[in-house]
This record gives structure tokens, sequence and C-alpha cells, in this order.
């Protein structure tokens, strides 16, 4: 057994491995996916919801709920509950951003590509 001379014992290369992956994978997203993986907006359910909707990632098993009140024909309050991975979960946080206040016939048209450039 070698001596260490009161060094701290060398990282195995799995443990290694591990945090260089982690480390990786950060830096791979954007500031603002952070942000709204660390800090998610509107999470939760809204009782009495005029809205429910469900989407789910086969190819991966992530799952969104969201939820919608709407006041008038606008969308007065977003929120969301989701499984998954940082950016399904920043992908959420961020849609009910961009969802609050719009009219219900400007809804539809949020696609995926608009969640994404919001996140950066």
């Amino acid at each position: 057994m070698p001596i260490n001379h009161g060094r701290p014992e060398p990282e195995t290369t799995r443990e290694n491995t591990k945090k260089q992956i982690v480390i990786r994978t950060l830096t791979l997203y954007s500031d603002i996916l952070l942000d709204h993986y660390r800090n998610p907006r509107n999470v939760g359910t809204i009782e009495g919801a005029d809205a429910v909707g469900v989407a789910e990632n086969a190819a991966c098993g992530d799952l969104l709920e969201l939820y919608l009140s709407v006041q008038g024909d606008r969308v007065n309050r977003a929120t969301f509950k989701s499984f998954g991975c940082a950016a399904a979960l920043a992908a959420g946080s961020v849609l009910t951003e961009l969802l609050k206040g719009l009219a219900l016939d400007q809804v539809q048209g949020v696609r995926r590509e608009a969640v994404a450039m919001a996140l950066g």
C-alpha cells in the first residue's frame, strides 16, 4: 500500500469520470436554462384550471403537465408540473412565462422552437 505523506487519497477513475461528465453537461446548458432549472417559475397546479395539457417524450420519459387559467380572452396564469431532466424542467418553467398574458388565439402558435430560443 503506497504512503501518501498526508495528502488526500486521489479520486478513483470512476468518480473523476462522473464529475467530468457533470461538468461537461452543465457547460452545454445556457445560463438561462440553468436559472430556470435551479429556480423554476410557476410550479404547481391550478385548482379549477380552464385548460390542462399533458406532453410526454416517449424517447426519454420526460412528462409535463400544463395548467392554464383564462380571464376574458387571455391567459392570466400558467403553471406546470414536470418529471424529467434539467432541460425538461427549465422548458416547463419558461413555457409558463411565455404563455402568461397571451391571447387565446396566440397560445397555439407557441412552438418548441420558441421555448428553445427563450432558453438560450
